[in-house]
């Protein structure tokens, strides 16, 4: 569920800014899973899941990180992002 009035339409610009500033590219956005699917090379994709985590975290909900495939449980697997 998004809090401070953060419509669908504002994440998915603000994931997309993310994104391209990271050459990364959008597969997919889940709204019903809090689940954003990227696409690039993996330094920039781990780069851009925790730009949009940093950022959207102030936005949503019971933000939840992620985590990566270097660390803990979670990870980036398609670079997936769990916001």
């Amino acid at each position: 569920m998004l809090s401070k009035n953060l419509s669908e339409n504002q994440l998915i610009n603000a994931v997309s800014i993310i994104a391209s500033n990271y050459g990364c590219r959008i597969v997919d956005i889940d709204f019903a899973n809090h689940t954003i699917n990227l696409e690039g090379s993996p330094e920039s994709e781990i780069s851009c899941a925790v730009e949009i985590e940093k950022v959207l975290g102030e936005y949503l909900e019971d933000a939840q990180p992620a985590g990566n495939e270097y660390g803990e449980n979670g990870h980036y697997g398609n670079h997936s992002l769990v916001a």
